[in-house]
């Protein structure tokens, strides 16, 4: 009689792992759905700011020739989330939506071609670029590794060269300031025909504002603008630094220095050049 009345309990429980494995069953044999390809690209091409998926900031020209920027800290600062600190003469570290630092994060580029090999990162590369003279510059802000490879993991710094002017053009700038302070630009070109060409140089010297803070520079950049038949243009660069500078303008001081002598030095002498 005990076992007539579990019969029915036992039959209700079968059936439900029958339904149960039913329903595995169903999903096991379901098709699995085949996604299709997707390709993740970037381009060199120009593009509106309005329209590029990616946080891009711009400093033009207008701005450079009002600043004047003795430093590239007086020029990067221009661009929000960006910022350069001073290590000394023209010596740098930048950040870029993260903490400054100067491992090997960001990507410089003049007008598209990193000015250094890749495995020779340095965080001062801006003072190995004639900024103060440049047709502007460009920062986009987070990694750039689809286009540029994989020195751009925080950010991209791209400095533009001047274009060769339509008409004969010539400029000189010279100025005279504290601590030894001197600069002289020049900037002239022309164009003939299909062929266009411009030449800069920047030379500068400082004795700088702290002691053994000095240094001197020369640079100068060609370019020459070729327009073609078709429309399509090519451009030609040469550009070269030569920086005489000592860096040692970071070294700690007592509180007595650096309220009665912060020009005071306790930094080793050492030169770097780049």
């Amino acid at each position: 009689m005990n076992m007539s009345r579990n019969a029915p309990v036992a039959v209700f429980s079968l059936g439900l792992m029958t339904s149960a494995m039913s329903g595995l069953s169903v999903a096991v044999a379901a098709e699995p759905v085949t996604l299709g390809e997707v390709t993740v690209t970037g381009t060199r091409e120009a593009q509106a700011v309005a329209e590029t998926a990616a946080s891009v900031g711009m400093v033009n020209k207008a701005e450079i020739d009002e600043l004047k920027a003795a430093h590239p800290s007086e020029i990067m600062g221009k661009v929000p989330g960006v910022h350069v600190n001073v290590t000394g003469g023209e010596g740098h570290m930048t950040a870029i939506r993260q903490p400054i630092t100067t491992a090997p994060v960001y990507l410089y580029l003049e007008d598209g071609i990193p000015t250094r090999s890749t495995g020779f990162f340095n965080h001062n590369a801006l003072y190995e670029i004639n900024l103060p003279q440049a047709g502007g510059i460009e920062v986009t802000k987070g990694p750039g590794s689809a286009l540029y490879g994989s020195d751009a993991i925080g950010g991209v710094i791209n400095v533009l060269t001047r274009p060769a002017p339509l008409k004969p053009e010539a400029e000189l700038t010279a100025e005279v300031g504290e601590h030894g302070w001197q600069r002289l630009l020049l900037s002239g070109g022309n164009s003939m025909g299909d062929d266009g060409l411009r030449a800069d140089l920047n030379l500068t010297r400082t004795d700088g504002w702290r002691d053994s803070t000095d240094y001197d520079r020369q640079s100068a950049t060609l370019r020459w603008d070729r327009f073609l038949d078709s429309g399509a243009s090519l451009k030609t660069v040469i550009s070269g630094s030569n920086i005489d500078q000592q860096t040692a303008g970071t070294s700690r001081l007592s509180k007595s220095d650096y309220l009665d002598n912060p020009t005071k030095n306790l930094t080793p002498h050492f030169i770097a050049q780049g």
